[in-house]
């Protein structure tokens, strides 16, 4: 039960960042996510670095 939950919870958050990237199946148009921290702002979806989803895989190994 504990593995079919978490594979759950990193699939939602695969698609949810595929989304947030722009490639996902609904997005109709640009989610910018940034980090705000006094007055400095860093972009953190940038399209000229790699995609949220691609480093989420990269990181936990999975969705290859």
């Amino acid at each position: 039960m504990k593995e079919a939950i978490t594979e759950a919870v990193d699939t939602a958050l695969f698609h949810f960042l595929a989304e947030i990237d722009g490639v996902g199946s609904m997005t109709l148009g640009d989610f910018v996510l940034f980090h705000v921290e006094e007055g400095n702002q860093v972009l953190l979806n940038d399209p000229e670095e790699m995609d949220l989803h691609d480093l989420f895989n990269a990181l936990t190994k999975k969705h290859n």
